[in-house]
């Protein structure tokens, strides 16, 4: 089972009702941050959600964390606080629970609850919560004005007009335990588009195929309501509204960036706590903020309206192609089927005098590849490691660890910030999942992915065996760190074969 025991919001109008409200107002202001540190609050939401219900594990769905403190660090420290993994072990030794991070950048939140849903489900863990939270600086803004993805008055998600997205931040939490009765995770999917690292697929394929994983799951033919991804951004919502029409469900669509903010690694996990909060107390619907003339007929304008029977689908994309879906509900799943899992192939590149080699895509791939030189030393070695294991099926998963990450892309890319301002496309590196987008789209990869972060090695081998059990042909499973003590491996595994 994957109940939602609780749930709460520290957003950027107030807790989970006050969004709402604000929400169903049709507020279009830029959203207020919170500029407070971020470690307290994350603390202090995690203590009021575990008052009354313990967790055996802390999932932290996370892009920048404490972007403000880690950019103030990054160039003078080798560990700087305020990364979603200085969170994690911070959250951790606070409050004695073991503490991972999930980042699939503006789809960590869903990712992050179907992680937490096969813990689960396989017996690795009888209750979790799920955090997340952003608190925004420079190094995210400036960036994202780089690639030309903001709109400077307002956010318009699938308005003929709309120019790009507002940033946003917030914390919010939600713990998931066994149990029947009451609001129930129903199902969630994850997916890799294998096609652009910063635009999405044009016809939303990856975004399907998350959307109808999800729906398999819950054991529904389609959703009641839909809460869209909606950045207000031109390649976006054209993507996702493509997605919609694929799948041809009659299911309403919201979208509530224009509102909220796009909080990058946590805007997934608020809108599953707002969807949670409507469902749980059958509070009014509220509709898409910003629009003015829709691009679908689909879209919900204003509101409130009466939330349409049946359950909720919330979906989220990043940049690498990275997709999740969840659908909350109040039926359980289907429950996975666990088997035992084997490890069928090894690659591993050993550093030379201690520092791992930088190869050339005709040495990796056996051809020349145009984008290849924009590629940081862990896109690199993830592609040459994946492309190591043989040929894999295309609905293979692919889960990264690494606690290195991307930090001395972050920290060229701050240092190249603050002297001549924002790069664009050093920017889109400085994700810890980017490597997981680089490799899916070289090895034609769709099956979920993301980077793990603060996990062991047994732990990051189990998280295979759960994504066989949901029924995914194969899984890469790689570590790569860069920093002082350069390791960089991978396995590939698959169910076991009877004898």
């Amino acid at each position: 089972m994957a109940r939602i025991l609780a749930y709460a919001l520290a957003g950027p109008h107030g807790d989970a009702a006050t969004c709402l409200r604000a929400l169903t107002a049709g507020s279009e202001a830029p959203p207020p941050r919170d500029d407070s540190p971020l470690a307290p609050r994350l603390l202090a939401l995690a203590k009021e959600l575990l008052s009354e219900h313990s967790a055996d594990l802390i999932l932290l769905a996370g892009a920048k964390g404490d972007c403000a403190l880690y950019a103030e660090q990054l160039l003078s420290s080798e560990h700087p606080d305020g990364s979603p993994l200085a969170l994690a072990q911070f959250l951790s030794t606070s409050l004695a629970i073991p503490c991972h991070v999930v980042a699939g950048a503006c789809a960590s939140g869903p990712l992050a609850l179907g992680e937490a849903a096969r813990a689960l489900h396989c017996g690795d863990a009888q209750r979790v919560l799920v955090l997340a939270g952003e608190r925004l600086a420079p190094f995210v803004d400036e960036g994202f004005a780089a690639l030309r993805a903001l709109d400077p008055e307002r956010c318009r998600p699938y308005d003929h007009n709309r120019a790009g997205l507002i940033l946003g931040d917030g914390v919010a939490g939600m713990v998931l335990g066994n149990g029947h009765g009451g609001l129930q995770l129903q199902g969630w999917g994850g997916s890799l588009d294998a096609s652009h690292l910063t635009a999405p697929h044009p016809r939303g394929d990856g975004l399907a195929l998350a959307a109808r994983q999800a729906c398999t799951r819950a054991a529904i033919a389609e959703p009641g309501w839909i809460c869209g991804h909606g950045t207000g951004t031109r390649a976006n919502d054209d993507a996702e509204i493509a997605c919609y029409q694929q799948l041809a469900w009659p299911s309403p669509v919201v979208g509530w960036k224009g509102c909220l903010g796009h909080g990058l690694g946590a805007t997934g996990l608020v809108e599953a706590v707002l969807c949670a909060e409507i469902l749980s107390h059958g509070r009014p619907l509220p509709g898409t903020v910003g629009l003015d003339t829709s691009i679908d007929s689909h879209v919900l304008r204003g509101g409130p309206h009466p939330p349409p029977p049946g359950p909720a689908l919330s979906v989220n994309a990043g940049f690498g192609g990275l997709n999740g879906a969840v659908v909350f509900g109040d039926r359980a799943p289907q429950p996975l089927s666990v088997t035992a899992a084997t490890c069928t192939a090894r690659s591993r590149i050993e550093p030379e005098q201690g520092v791992l080699p930088k190869r050339s895509a005709k040495q990796v791939l056996g051809h020349i590849d145009a984008g290849w030189g924009r590629l940081d030393l862990s896109c690199r070695l993830l592609v040459e490691l994946a492309s190591g294991l043989g040929d894999l099926p295309e609905g293979s998963a692919l889960i990264l660890a690494s606690d290195s990450g991307c930090r001395a892309t972050d920290a060229a890319y701050e240092a190249a910030r603050r002297a001549t301002g924002a790069e664009a496309q050093r920017f889109v590196y400085t994700l810890a999942s980017i490597p997981v987008g680089e490799a899916s789209i070289r090895c034609n990869l769709h099956g979920p992915g993301f980077t793990l972060q603060g996990c062991s090695d047994s732990q990051l081998r189990r998280c295979a065996e759960r994504l066989l059990a949901e029924g995914h042909p194969a899984v890469v499973v790689a570590r790569i760190e860069t920093d002082a003590a350069p390791i960089a491996w991978a396995e590939r595994w698959e169910p076991a074969r009877s004898s």
